[in-house]
């Protein structure tokens, strides 16, 4: 289980392509004292550490995996969001975030408010829709985020100063893909799953 609060960013620097699956090498910036085995989020993808080596992390993607998320053999040099998996004790801040996407989004619109913030426009799979209200949770490639507003199968983002810092926002543009994972807790509650 993981937050949405993002540790760093990192790049993937190499995809290798194995049938049907693909493995992805990816130098993570602030990544210390790995275990592997363990479950990292990268751009919001619960995936397993199998392998660390001169701060490059290696991570296996099943066919199911790419086909869900908005990973395939095509995004080498792509800058990417981590987070470690959340520890018993620790400061719970943004909201429950599995790494179980829901769907691919695709940013529509970035509109530069000013140097501090921004409005993000997000256009996500129609099958999301009840589960998806103004003021929820929704983590965007493992970024949680409140949504500021809701129609017609897009939803507005308001994105600050240190999300802007933190994340891989900034490398952003219309026309790129997202990864959207709805709010576990109003999967749930709605019963529609």
């Amino acid at each position: 289980m993981f937050t949405g609060i993002i540790k760093d960013k990192g790049l993937i620097k190499e995809v290798e392509a194995i049938g049907e699956s693909i493995i992805l090498h990816v130098e993570l910036n602030g990544f210390q004292d790995p275990e592997i085995g363990e479950s990292i989020a990268i751009d919001g993808v619960c995936l397993t550490l199998n392998q660390y080596k001169n701060n490059t992390a290696s991570f296996n993607l099943s066919k199911e995996t790419i086909l869900k998320t908005a990973f395939d053999n095509k995004c080498k040099g792509k800058v990417i969001n981590w987070e470690r998996a959340l520890k018993l004790g620790e400061a719970m801040g943004g909201h429950i975030v599995l790494g179980h996407v829901d769907g691919i989004g695709t940013i529509s619109k970035i509109e530069k408010i000013d140097k501090l913030s921004s409005i993000w426009t997000i256009e996500y799979p129609e099958n999301l829709d009840c589960f998806i209200s103004e003021k929820g949770s929704i983590s965007v490639s493992g970024i949680s985020l409140t949504i500021a507003e809701k129609k017609k199968q897009k939803i507005k983002i308001y994105l600050i100063e240190e999300t802007l810092k933190r994340t891989n926002i900034e490398s952003m543009s219309a026309g790129d893909f997202v990864n959207l994972e709805i709010d576990v807790i109003s999967r749930y509650s709605l019963g529609k799953w």
